[in-house]
Formats: C-alpha cells, structure tokens, sequence
C-alpha cells in the first residue's frame, strides 16, 4: 500500500458496478504475462462480462449470457427447431479517469492459490505459465493523494477511491466511453447499452466516531464531458465512506422460457418473483424445496411455478424453487409475512400438486380441461383447482399447502341437465 493508504488518516470512495446477475463470491483477477495485448494488465471473468484492467480505467466488455447459455445448452441437447443465432452480442464501456498520472503503480492485493497456464496457438510468445491470480488491484496515486482499488464481491464490480487527509476530492473527474447515452441526476447515472441499463447510486455517505454513525452528504458531481463526487461538510481527520447501491433489472438466467406473472419485496428490500417455467433449465439452488422441473401438458415440458428470492441489489440469487406437479401451473400474486415467508395464489391442473397434511382441503377437484397453449401457452387436462401454498423463508420448506376448489357433476334430467355440488 502506498502513504496515502498506510495513513491512519484518509478518505475512502467506494463506488460499484451492477454486472453480475447470478451467485458467485469474489471474482479473481489474473495477471497478463504476455497472453492478451497491452495495456491490459489484468482481467476478471464474471458472471455477464469481462473486465479488463488498465491503468486508470477499467474496460468492460459486457456480452449476452442468455443467448451464450442457450447456445451451450442447444450444442449439448441438440440443436432447437427453430433458429438459433450462433452470434453473442457484446457491449463494451470504458470506465476512464481522467488522471493527472497516466501511468500508476500497480500492485495486486490478496493472491490465490495455485496458478494458470495460457497455451493458445502457435506461437511461443504469446504463451503465459504460472500466471497468478488475486482479490483485488490497487493503482497509487492516480490523482496526487489518491489511490485507486479494484475489486469484485457478491453484489458485483467496485472500485474504491482512498483520499489522503486534506485531498480535494473534486480533483477526482471520470468520464464512460462507449455508453449510447448516459443519464445524470445527482445521485444516480444510468448508462444506456444494447443489454441493458448499468445504473449506480449513492445514497449514503457517512463517518464512524466512537462507534457513531454520522452521515455525509455525497452527490454526483456533472462536469464539462465528465463526472465527479461533490461531498457536504465532514471531520477530514476521519475516514469517509461512499456507499451506493445499484439498481437493477436483470435476466431470470433461466434457459428454459420462463413468463414473469408477479412480484413483491419483504420488510428489508429483497425482491420476490413469481414465473412459469417451461422447462429445467430455470436456476435453482442447493437445498431448495423443489429444484427439478415436475412436468407438465403445455408447450414444451409443460410449465411449473418458480419461485426466487433476490438480494436486495438484485446480483445473486438468495433461494430459488420450483412448485408443482405432473401438469400445468399459473402463480397469480406473492406476498411475504414478517417472518420472511413467502405466501404463493395460484392455479392448477395437478391432482400431486404438493400440499401439506392437515390442510384445508388435500384432494384435487378438478373440472372441465382448459387448453390455453395459444395463448399463455399452458394446458388444464384435468380441470384448474386454486392453490395457497407457504414457503419458509429460506425457500427450503413448504410449510402449508392447499387446494382451493369444488366438485361438480352433470346430472340428467328429464327435462336437461343440472350441476350438481358434492
């Protein structure tokens, strides 16, 4: 580390990215022994995107994981009847500071065990071994006083600014390459590519004294083609903390089709999705009450529930199940308690759909077929029978579940016909 981040007293940016959309812990960076062109010097592989990391600026070379998945699925199982693009579309942007030093010392923080090889085509010297791999890059003195960190966690990519005490913090100006526009407020930039918005916010800054939480004023700063941080009135003899949030909108990750029906959030900001998935290619997770598809008589493999818990920036899954039976399902509207149980409304056409001892009513009723494959693309053999059912809020457990539903007979008569409730 250099002075300024040795200092007992300095000033601390943290700033993130949202690019990842699935589950995954901290990202590695692997150092460029010759295997990629300069002035790359290290690159990370995430979930949506490769970042590779110059000096003073991070390129970010986003691509369609959707489509990538799909086509890894199709080279698997054959490819679909219809067509299938062999092409992944990428996007890339530039996140450049507009640093007084272009050339920063770089240092890895943090290495990991063991050791990559790079072998790639015939010639020798674009051949790497023994590359390394690490948590975090740190780039000192990008600004006079001001070092630059680089580093990945659940919630996605993030850099941090570390100021030495009495550094100006508007000496700080970066600008986004590559962007097809870019969408300013104080406390928000929103930037527009072909897969989508990368939006980031600040909602908080703030000082710790004596255990004490203090907030700090922090906004975004819009200069003339660039951007920078503005902070109110601070103790400069503390560290300070800029912490954002990113806003999201994200794929399911699901290489089965899968239609959204309903959403909620609980008491602490984690999202809830209500689906239909056509297929097992929707994610779930280890220990889930359900993770293989049940079946069904629609499109495709027929559709069961799915259910998923995000976190509250929408980056990584917290749970994710499916709910059903040997037929079709539709989820109409979630809802979660104060304990951070989800309660799911639905329909189906399944006599196993699963319910719970003890229930309201264990029995499916059934009634005339439905068959609504042209339209919502599901099939109701056997009738639909309203379902409750209760999920554990670890999404493990279903801790109630019921049919909702009546009998009903055609009776003959002389004179027609009649139904009869039993």
């Amino acid at each position: 580390m250099s002075g300024q981040l040795r200092s007992a007293l300095f000033v601390v940016i943290l700033h993130s990215l949202s690019l990842t959309l699935v589950a995954q812990r901290s990202v590695p960076f692997l150092q460029n022994r010759g295997q990629w062109p300069e002035p790359v010097k290290f690159r990370a592989e995430m979930a949506d995107a490769t970042v590779w990391i110059e000096p003073a600026a991070l390129l970010i070379d986003r691509f369609d994981r959707n489509a990538l998945q799909q086509l890894s699925h199709a080279h698997v199982n054959g490819m679909p009847d219809g067509p299938l693009s062999q092409l992944i579309r990428h996007h890339a942007i530039r996140l450049r500071f507009m640093a007084t030093n272009s050339d920063p010392e770089i240092e890895p923080v943090g290495v990991r065990p063991g050791a990559f090889n790079f072998l790639i085509g015939n010639d020798p010297s674009k051949w790497a071994s023994n590359v390394h791999a690490f948590s975090a890059i740190d780039q000192k003195n990008i600004y006079p006083g001001v070092d630059l960190r680089i580093r990945t966690d659940a919630s996605g990519l993030k850099y941090d600014l570390f100021l030495a005490p009495d550094v100006d913090p508007t000496i700080i100006k970066f600008l986004y390459d590559g962007a097809d526009g870019i969408t300013f407020t104080n406390d928000r930039l929103t930037l527009a590519t072909s897969l989508g918005d990368v939006i980031e916010t600040i909602p908080l800054a703030y000082q710790e004294r004596d255990g004490v939480r203090m907030p700090v004023p922090c906004h975004y700063r819009k200069g003339s083609g660039h951007f920078g941080f503005e902070l109110g009135a601070y103790d400069r003899a503390l560290p300070l903390v800029i912490d954002p949030t990113v806003i999201f909108s994200t794929y399911s990750g699901s290489v089965a089709d899968n239609f959204g029906y309903t959403a909620t959030f609980d008491r602490d900001g984690f999202l809830y999705s209500g689906s239909t998935a056509f297929g097992q290619g929707y994610p779930t997770t280890t220990g889930a009450f359900q993770v293989t598809h049940a079946g069904g008589d629609g499109l495709f493999d027929g559709t069961d529930i799915a259910l998923t818990k995000y976190d509250t920036t929408g980056t990584f899954l917290i749970w994710s199940t499916y709910i059903g039976g040997s037929s079709d399902e539709l989820p109409h509207s979630i809802i979660v308690n104060g304990s951070d149980e989800l309660f799911l409304y639905g329909t189906t056409s399944s006599p196993n759909f699963p319910v719970t001892t003890g229930s309201f009513d264990t029995s499916f009723n059934g009634g005339p077929p439905v068959n609504l494959t042209n339209g919502l693309g599901v099939n109701f053999p056997n009738g639909v029978d309203m379902i409750v059912a209760r999920l554990s809020a670890d999404g493990s457990t279903l801790l109630a579940g019921t049919f909702l539903g009546i009998t009903y007979r055609w009776v003959e008569h002389g004179s027609g016909a009649q139904i009869q409730l039993r």
